[in-house]
């Protein structure tokens, strides 16, 4: 989060860069990027979607 509403995950007002904010309220991080300590960090430049920025990390890959 930028800013918050409240203590709770989906108290998100404004997201950080590279974030969405869904109806829920909790940021998710755009493709392409992976969420650590609070922020949206670069995924491995083969990865469209990941969950860390190793090329181990992708969960699916950009299209060829």
């Amino acid at each position: 989060c930028s800013t918050c509403n409240s203590t709770a995950n989906n108290g998100c007002l404004p997201c950080t860069g590279n974030a969405l904010l869904p109806a829920n309220g909790a940021c998710l991080c755009n493709n392409g990027f992976f969420f650590n300590l609070g922020l949206c960090n670069s995924c491995f430049f083969t990865c469209s979607t990941c969950n860390n920025n190793l090329a181990t990390g992708c969960l699916t890959c950009k299209a060829n």
